[in-house]
């Protein structure tokens, strides 16, 4: 009888518990929160998966800087040959396939000798947001803190600073120098290329005056040079010097 007794008691006790206790509203409200919170999870990761895959720009897969030597040079799968001056990056495609526009994306100074193709262009993206593009043709190209320095040799280079509605094209022996912080653009012509000594090795004066001169020798040996007369500064100067050490140029 005690036993029977039990059982019953228990019985009572386990219909008024769960009479009593919202236990499955408890159990869902939860579930359905870490439902809601674990879909949130996985949309922004998978955002951020996709923000990443389709936003990085795959297409520079290989990078060459030149942080200890003086020039570095490189050949791309295209044909074009490239310079890159001391302290000077580049980025580019190790393999072109031939279909889209040829380009790369440049840090500091370098000569281009772009190989001929109308029908894909050669684009050089620069730091500053400036771009220049050409079909084939041999050129330089130097930036600095505030100015963008493109200088031709041959062929036509078309020059698109950053936010500038000018875009001009410049020929042979033509250079174009935009300033960054006032925003103005200048094209002249050049009677030498010695601003491309540091690639060619050699400097060339035809009737340069020596203020000129003292110039492009400290720019090419990276040296400072004072004339101790300037009534000198204008007076003509001309000569040849191709591999030659500073000591020999000065004499």
């Amino acid at each position: 009888d005690f036993v029977l007794q039990l059982d019953e008691d228990y019985a009572k006790v386990q219909a008024r518990i769960q009479a009593t206790t919202p236990a499955p509203l408890l159990i869902r409200r939860p579930i359905h929160r870490i439902g809601q919170v674990a879909a949130g999870l996985t949309f922004l990761v998978m955002s951020f998966w996709g923000y990443r895959h389709f936003s990085t720009d795959v297409y520079y897969d290989t990078a060459i800087s030149t942080v200890s030597t003086e020039k570095q040079q490189v050949q791309l799968s295209d044909g074009t040959q490239v310079w890159l001056r001391k302290g000077s990056a580049l980025q580019y495609a190790a393999l072109y396939d031939g279909k889209d526009d040829r380009r790369v994306k440049l840090s500091g100074e370098a000569y281009f000798e772009v190989s001929h193709d109308p029908k894909h262009p050669f684009r050089v993206e620069l730091e500053s947001g400036d771009a220049v593009e050409v079909l084939g043709t041999q050129f330089s190209v130097c930036q600095s803190a505030d100015l963008t320095t493109i200088l031709v040799r041959s062929g036509k280079v078309k020059f698109s600073p950053a936010n500038q509605s000018e875009t001009p094209i410049l020929q042979a022996h033509q250079k174009a120098v935009f300033d960054h912080k006032n925003g103005t653009l200048t094209v002249s012509g050049i009677s030498s290329f010695n601003e491309m000594a540091w690639q060619t090795e050699a400097l060339e004066f035809v009737n340069t005056p020596l203020k000129r001169v003292v110039v492009d020798l400290e720019n090419y040996y990276q040296v400072k040079i004072t004339l101790q007369n300037p009534l000198l500064a204008d007076c003509p100067h001309n000569a040849l010097h191709v591999h030659q050490p500073l000591k020999n140029v000065l004499e």
